[in-house]
């Protein structure tokens, strides 16, 4: 197997790529099973053994740095190691190349990999469409055998870290452990600290994209998780390589031990030139009608908020600024459950699934409704209660008179200034609102297709397939369409509606912007004007400057302010609610942002400490995959 030095490309000889296709298909008699796995065996045996068997499987071009990444943790680091490149040089992808090789050569079985609530989906689809490996989400399975019942798990580690999930994974070994947001593990005082520390691992894998946060003792910290005495205690290395807390001494010999746990790719060293954003935002005034609807949802919001039902009020809120259609179906929906009395956690369910919001990941909802799953009787009785259902009606009778769609119409203005040849991703967050644009851009000649979370995997794949190629100009999507997808292939988005996570935004940017994007991304952003969207959109652009951060920036910047990232919805609820007119809703709104300045600034500083810190420290990968390893002496 050799790389192709002027290509990205890696030529694998054909038997070895025989010889790994019949082993992960099992296609074979029972002679050539006994050969194959002899041949497995002896592969995995061999001291730094330079091939890397599983790069004929990767479903994804991949980066020379990435690969000579994996090649070292393979072949060098004992497959314990901290990837920390810098944010978008693909520490995912590098994961998955590792996971991989490791099923291929059969030294794996039993993988667990914890990463914050808000990126589970993106893992999960990360490593299926592009590893063609399927990982279950704790979220989505309950029982308490299911972590013994399943061989490849992703979890939030907030879950696992819960005593009824933490004792079981303490009591089973893993095959490979690994840790995404790798700082966040800095405090050994910590339950999360103390948590990872006590689960079996034979080989671990942390990521992160700042190592360093505060202080030298929080890269020790992180180091005695994943090589425990390397560093020796943290007394020895303060004398030994601390000026103080954030001054390092002795670098080469540092360096040297470093080198044996730690990789870490910068920009300038790899060579990419990341493309530009280019944001642009749309607001406009609604028709009167349509601004009465919005104040009367926002008077009914008001006047039940006292009920306890903060979760349908808030999706309730969210689609007041989506479209007409997509308010009236929720409300006749809300009113279906109300009159036949659904249980009030059904009904949320259901909004959740025309939102596709994944209950699990709502972190304040979590333990609301464990509350009302204990309480039942009481809560179903309350029901019929909470409702002022004479109200609910006349704002279905209000927003189905409205025929008119100002958002949509100018919607379609700029879609014919943008397309031409061009192609456009665009976002709702709501199912209705998705058949609408279709509907009205169809209509229009214009070539579309929908992308959301309740089609199955091949259409979806279909899906992208047709955008991709002249089947269709325009693709709308919901935040399905913000995980696991790549569409570098688009340079152009139009967020319809926005989500009030700024997580979920950069996740739908993230799907254009990446590496192996050759344009630059124009983002349009659409508002209504006096409404919670233009307040939100003022808040995270023009305050904070959102989409000028990426993901892995945005993350930290949030964890700096608030719990998580997704009580940011919370936040906003309790502003919108808790507000007693618009003009204490915008000082509120600006308070918000003031403190987002300071984690923007908290987290610039840890950039530059970051920075100053490893300045001296060469600790890109050891090996280039291809050359000839010297076992390590």
């Amino acid at each position: 197997m050799t790389q192709n030095n002027h290509t990205n490309d890696v030529i694998i000889d054909p038997n070895s790529k025989l010889v790994l296709y019949n082993l992960q298909n099992s296609i074979f008699d029972n002679k050539t099973f006994y050969e194959l796995h002899n041949k497995a065996v002896e592969i995995s045996l061999i001291d730094n053994f330079d091939k890397l068997l599983s790069l004929s499987n990767v479903k994804v071009s991949l980066y020379p740095h990435q690969i000579d990444s994996a090649y070292t943790v393979v072949n060098k680091l004992k497959l314990s190691a901290l990837l920390a490149d810098e944010v978008g040089l693909g520490k995912t992808i590098e994961a998955g190349i590792i996971i991989k090789e490791l099923l291929c050569r059969g030294l794996i079985k039993k993988i667990l990999i914890l990463v914050p609530a808000s990126l589970t989906s993106q893992w999960h689809d990360e490593l299926k469409i592009k590893f063609n490996e399927d990982f279950i989400r704790r979220e989505e399975f309950r029982g308490t055998d299911f972590w013994e019942r399943f061989d490849k798990i992703i979890s939030s580690i907030d879950t696992a870290k819960q005593p009824e999930n933490a004792q079981i994974i303490k009591n089973i070994h893993w095959d490979l452990l690994i840790i995404d947001e790798a700082h966040k593990l800095k405090n050994e005082e910590t339950i999360n600290f103390q948590f990872v520390g006590k689960i079996p691992k034979k080989y671990f894998l942390m990521l992160t994209a700042t190592p360093m946060q505060n202080n030298l003792k929080e890269l020790y910290n992180m180091f005695s998780l994943l090589k425990p005495g390397l560093l020796g205690t943290f007394s020895q290395f303060q004398q030994k390589y601390m000026e103080d807390l954030r001054a390092v001494k002795n670098h080469e010999e540092l360096q040297t031990l470093l080198r044996e746990i730690m990789i870490r790719n910068k920009r300038v060293d790899v060579n990419i030139k990341f493309p530009d954003r280019i944001v642009r935002h749309i607001s406009f005034e609604l028709s009167k009608e349509e601004m009465d609807l919005y104040n009367e949802l926002e008077k009914f919001i008001r006047a039940h908020f006292s009920t306890g039902v903060m979760l349908v009020l808030m999706i309730l809120q969210r689609v007041a600024t989506s479209s007409t259609f997509a308010i009236t179906a929720t409300l006749k929906r809300m009113l279906y459950n109300i009159e036949n009395k659904t249980p009030l956690n059904v009904l949320e369910k259901e909004l959740l699934n025309e939102a596709e919001e994944d209950i699990s990941n709502i972190e304040f909802v979590k333990e609301r409704l464990k509350k009302i799953k204990e309480n039942a009787e009481k809560k179903d009785s309350k029901n019929k209660k909470i409702w002022d259902t004479a109200w609910l009606k006349r704002l279905i009778a209000q927003s189905s008179a409205i025929k008119e769609n100002t958002k949509g119409n100018e919607l379609l203005k700029y879609v014919q200034k943008y397309l031409n040849d061009e192609k456009i991703l665009i976002f709702t967050s709501f199912r209705k609102t998705q058949d609408y644009l279709f509907k009205i851009l169809s209509d229009s000649g214009y070539k579309c297709v929908k992308f959301n979370g309740s089609i199955s995997i091949i259409d979806k794949d279909k899906a992208v397939d047709d955008f991709k190629s002249e089947n269709a100009q325009i693709m709308i999507s919901t935040e399905a369409g913000g995980e696991g997808r790549n569409l570098q292939f688009c340079h152009i988005m139009i967020n319809h509606d926005l989500p009030w996570n700024p997580m979920r935004i950069e996740q739908r940017i993230g799907r254009l912007h990446r590496l192996k994007q050759d344009n630059d991304v124009l983002i349009i952003n659409f508002s209504s004007k006096d409404t919670i969207e233009e307040y939100i959109l003022e808040l995270l652009y023009i305050k904070i400057k959102l989409f000028s951060a990426v993901i892995g920036e945005l993350d930290t910047i949030l964890s700096n302010i608030i719990d998580t990232p997704i009580s940011f919805e919370r936040t906003i609820m309790d502003i919108i609610i808790k507000s007693k007119d618009k003009e204490e809703m915008k000082q509120n709104f600006n308070k918000l942002a003031i403190n987002f300045d300071k984690g923007k600034k908290m987290y610039d500083r840890v950039k530059e400490f970051d920075s100053k810190v490893f300045e001296n420290f060469d600790l890109t990968p050891i090996y280039k995959y291809g050359e000839e390893p010297n076992n390590g002496n």
